[in-house]
């Protein structure tokens, strides 16, 4: 019984929960797939995925976008690593607003 519900927890906890976080940032540009953001507190994001259609309205490969500030629309996913078993963060930009 004790075995069951230690796999359930675990279950559970790695299931797709996700919630849409919002945040103003600026955007600090792309470095090996990673897209920079830094808010008004100095906090940085650090986002490993965009959805395709955030893409086809920005490029956030154009060095011209960096510095802008946006509303950031972002879920995170957490994700299992296949060769360590353990899960990490994965944050995704789902939605994507120029306000300057």
């Amino acid at each position: 019984m004790k075995t069951v519900i230690i796999l359930m927890t675990l279950v559970f906890s790695l299931m797709d929960m996700s919630q849409e976080n919002t945040i103003t940032a600026t955007y600090d540009g792309l470095e090996v797939d990673i897209y920079y953001f830094t808010d008004d507190d100095g906090n940085t994001y650090s986002f490993q995925g965009v959805e395709d259609a955030v893409l086809k309205s920005y490029n956030l490969s154009d060095e011209s976008l960096v510095g802008r500030n946006f509303k950031v629309i972002y879920i995170i996913k957490k994700e299992l690593d296949g060769d360590t078993d353990d899960t990490y963060e994965n944050y995704i930009i789902t939605g994507l607003s120029l306000i300057d």
